[in-house]
């Protein structure tokens, strides 16, 4: 959890030192100030935190890949940035939600910042283990919500998204209605961040959707 701390806004659209910085060319203008933090997962599949992290890599640096977040929090609650803040990242796709402010954003990504969490999402009991979205075995943390199953995301990981959450909600003056899961902005085409992220897990009153 030491890096934490390290998040703070430097004035460029950069929260982190160099050394947590992915080069990702995936970007392009925003429209205006950021007013919406959308949370995502990463998806994929099982691997330790350096098998996971060099993924990311190669995902930011796949330019046939058409997709891209600004921070990524890996389970140990590192934080990497991909993109600066004052850039869209491109990670909300097909999207719409109506602000607090009353006003309806369409395309996200113009008007957003793109959190995620590295974390598989979905996995399904197969036996006497678990397997992810791809048919391969999850060995990991399982959390069940109802009659499904997740991956569990860890408590670094957790604290790590809320300071975030924090951090670039008071530089922006997001309101935490604007806080929202990908499930919200793109329901019926989007799950994630899924269950096991919400507004009362992280600690703000209000909640809504099956996400954040």
């Amino acid at each position: 959890m030491d890096k934490i701390p390290a998040i703070f806004s430097r004035g460029d659209g950069w929260w982190v030192p160099a050394a947590q910085r992915i080069t990702c060319a995936k970007s392009s203008a925003l429209k205006s100030t950021p007013e919406i933090i959308v949370i995502h997962w990463t998806g994929g599949t099982y691997g330790d935190i350096p098998t996971r992290t060099r993924r990311i890599k190669d995902w930011a640096a796949d330019a046939s890949a058409k997709a891209s977040v600004h921070l990524t929090i890996m389970r140990d609650g590192t934080i990497y940035q991909l993109i600066p803040t004052t850039r869209a990242a491109w990670h909300a796709g097909e999207s719409s939600w109506r602000t607090a402010a009353g006003v309806t954003r369409k395309s996200l990504n113009c008007y957003s910042i793109g959190v995620e969490i590295d974390n598989v999402g979905p996995v399904t009991r197969k036996g006497e283990g678990y397997v992810d979205s791809y048919g391969r075995a999850f060995p990991g943390q399982v959390v069940q919500v109802g009659s499904k199953y997740y991956e569990q995301p860890s408590m670094d990981q957790l604290i790590a998204l809320r300071m975030v959450i924090d951090a670039l909600r008071t530089e922006y003056q997001v309101a935490i209605h604007d806080i929202v899961g990908h499930c919200d902005v793109s329901p019926g085409r989007k799950i994630d961040p899924g269950p096991c992220v919400t507004r009362q897990i992280l600690g703000f009153a209000e909640d809504v959707g099956q996400g954040l």
